[in-house]
């Protein structure tokens, strides 16, 4: 065998670990990109899950062990991930937190009969192709952008806060997705899209897209954007002086908590999933020991890794 032949090989088997005694889970999350800092905070979560079932004995009399790899929120990284999961045979994947990743991982996991798991990605068309008579390996536990948009419209509707709405996402399947939802809801709660902007990931500046809001002036700007790309928009429209409320997707919490304490956010509504302040004894005891471990509030990401590992256990 060539010198170089084996050096190609004994690389590649070296990023994936051996056969290990414990029920191994894989976690495709996106590392480093956009979605980065929400990644960490799901991390949180699945660390704390598997402590907890570890402590406690384990599952079937063995412990749970993680393997994560970096999908980088792309979805020709997020196949490559789930191929490198499936050859280290995995018996579950917590995936793929960003919905294109999610997607193009799904029929990987469905010809490998792996069950793959989300409490983050919430593209519809990841309900959709799950299931019975599509992939019965890939399933999703957080409601997806059209259940949230049904939510927020019926809300936005009744309230009558807002009369025009300009759209402004990341040009992937859950900025798309969840633009595409809000359009649904818009006419019936009175609302009109006055505009649609997508923009790439990791845009690095956004001043001609707030410079044609502030001139256009909507009731409110509707985002879809990851954590990363959200918090440099925010501060990128104080900078400039826009004051316009949020709704769509914007998180008024996490990351954007100094934007809010700023008056950055004023009159925003939103849809989420998770708030830490939920008064139910078992969040109440979860955020304690996130808060405890982090010297954070969990987060929507942090509840979505926790809630995954063990429902995977059970």
């Amino acid at each position: 065998m060539p010198k170089w032949l084996f050096g190609v090989l004994i690389a590649a088997s070296a990023a994936i670990p051996a056969r290990s005694q414990n029920i191994v889970i894989g976690l495709s999350s996106p590392m480093t990109g956009p979605a980065a800092t929400a990644a960490e905070w799901e991390k949180w979560g699945v660390d704390l899950a598997v402590e907890e079932i570890n402590a406690a004995g384990g599952v079937l009399g063995r412990k749970i062990e993680i393997i994560q790899l970096d999908n980088k929120c792309n979805p020709s990284e997020g196949v490559n991930v789930a191929n490198k999961l499936v050859e280290a045979k995995v018996t579950a994947i917590i995936g793929s937190h960003c919905s294109s990743a999610h997607l193009a991982a799904m029929p990987i996991v469905k010809d490998a009969r792996i069950p793959m798991i989300t409490g983050v990605a919430s593209n519809p068309q990841i309900t959709t192709l799950s299931g019975k008579g599509g992939n019965e390996w890939a399933f999703r536990i957080n409601p997806s952008d059209t259940d949230m948009m049904n939510a927020l419209g019926a809300y936005l509707g009744d309230k009558k806060l807002f009369k025009t709405v300009a759209i402004v996402a990341e040009d992937t399947d859950f900025g798309r997705g969840g633009a595409d939802a809000f359009k649904a809801v818009a006419v019936k709660a009175g609302i009109s899209i006055i505009s649609t902007d997508f923009h790439s990931q990791n845009a690095p500046d956004y001043t001609s897209i707030l410079t044609r809001l502030q001139q256009r002036r909507p009731d409110a700007i509707g985002t879809f954007q990851l954590a990363g790309d959200s918090i440099n928009f925010l501060r990128n429209a104080m900078q400039l002086g826009v004051r316009i409320p949020y709704t769509g997707r914007a998180e008024l919490g996490g990351r954007n908590l100094q934007i809010i304490q700023a008056g950055g956010m004023e009159g925003s509504i939103s849809a989420w999933t998770y708030n830490h302040e939920i008064d139910a004894p078992e969040n109440k005891t979860f955020v304690e020991k996130i808060r405890a471990r982090h010297k954070s509030e969990p987060l929507l990401q942090t509840w979505a890794g926790y809630d995954s590992v063990r429902i995977i256990v059970k």
